[in-house]
């Protein structure tokens, strides 16, 4: 299952007493769009390079729950974060679509449905040399538990395909300060593997204005 989008979410942060070290704990809504290819096959029966946009209709913007904690701990943080997003979509195909070894024809109508489930765990350390005004440049490191479900359904037949793989992941993250205690922050970070039963890429990136209290 090959697979790549692009979505920003809108954030919650509230901080937690940590001790010697920060934690903070974030809520997020994400209101997520796809942006994507996936191809489902057998070992004898390929599959067909699928737009979720095109050919299945799935391009509504869907809302997704996001948590994460990050620990501060001797100029590291390490981010734990786990979000969950759902598409559903119906259409009429304009081409016959192979997948997970059964061919829908032209003209049929199909049904879709896609969920993913992502865990990260990732390290954030600043560059040294890359300082900004009350903040800095960061670089981001760590590893992604993709969990896919996708289903077709149309002409009395059901199909489904499901992946659940770890992959490694790398990015960067800036944070600058602005008067009255507020500052931007931004990341961007992303996978290109070939593993399992993941051959693509995903990248994710995000930006927001935050206050700090």
């Amino acid at each position: 299952l090959a697979q790549s989008w692009a979505a920003c979410p809108a954030a919650t942060t509230r901080a937690l007493p940590g001790g010697g070290g920060g934690v903070h704990a974030e809520a997020r809504r994400w209101r997520a769009g796809l942006d994507a290819n996936i191809q489902a096959g057998t070992a004898t029966i390929p599959g067909t390079k699928i737009n979720l946009d095109v050919d299945l209709n799935l391009d509504e913007v869907e809302g997704g729950d996001d948590v994460r904690v990050s620990l501060l701990a001797r100029g590291t943080v390490y981010h734990l974060a786990h979000v969950r997003l759902s598409h559903d979509g119906e259409n009429t195909l304009s081409k016959p679509i192979t997948f997970a070894g059964f061919t829908y024809t032209v003209s049929t109508q199909v049904e879709s449905r896609l969920r993913v489930e992502m865990t990260d765990v990732m390290m954030e350390r600043p560059l040294p040399l890359m300082r900004l005004p009350n903040g800095g440049v960061a670089w981001l490191a760590g590893f992604r538990r993709i969990d896919v479900d996708g289903r077709l359904q149309g002409a009395g037949e059901l199909r489904e395909e499901k992946v659940d793989e770890w992959v490694p992941q790398v990015g960067a993250g800036l944070r600058t300060g602005l008067p009255s205690g507020y500052e931007i922050r931004g990341r961007i970070y992303g996978v290109v593997a070939s593993r399992g039963d993941i051959d693509g890429d995903m990248l994710d990136w995000e930006a927001g204005l935050h206050w700090r209290s």
